[in-house]
């Protein structure tokens, strides 16, 4: 299994995850159970660039007042994202203003997702 993910194998380890003949462990350690892997083959968490017409000239709160406010309302989707744990839906990174190009600000959202997707 390890070989079909490109991980490589500790010395004295099988491929089973048990160490092998005369491979020492310490005394009375278990060493057969460690720390499950995080899934490759599934998606838990998606990052989105989100982007939004600049609305400071109307006001100076306007584009921090949507960006929490979509928030929120994905926070209120709770059939799709996890809420209320350290893991959740939140804003990350900072707000970008790109006002002089393009009138627009951009900003990212970090989805946790409820049920991960299996690859």
């Amino acid at each position: 299994m390890a070989r079909r993910y490109g991980l490589k194998m500790m010395p004295g380890m099988q491929s089973s995850g048990g160490l092998t003949e005369g491979g020492g462990g310490g005394g009375g350690e278990d060493t057969t159970k460690a720390k499950a892997a995080p899934n490759t083959n599934q998606i838990d968490q998606i990052n989105l660039t989100c982007r939004g017409v600049n609305l400071n000239n109307f006001s100076p709160t306007a584009n921090t007042e949507l960006a929490f406010t979509l928030e929120r309302e994905l926070k209120a989707s709770t059939n799709y994202f996890v809420s209320g744990t350290n893991e959740t839906t939140q804003l990350t990174g900072k707000m970008v203003d790109d006002a002089n190009a393009t009138n627009t600000f951009t900003f990212e959202v970090t989805l946790k997702l409820k049920r991960p997707i299996k690859l």
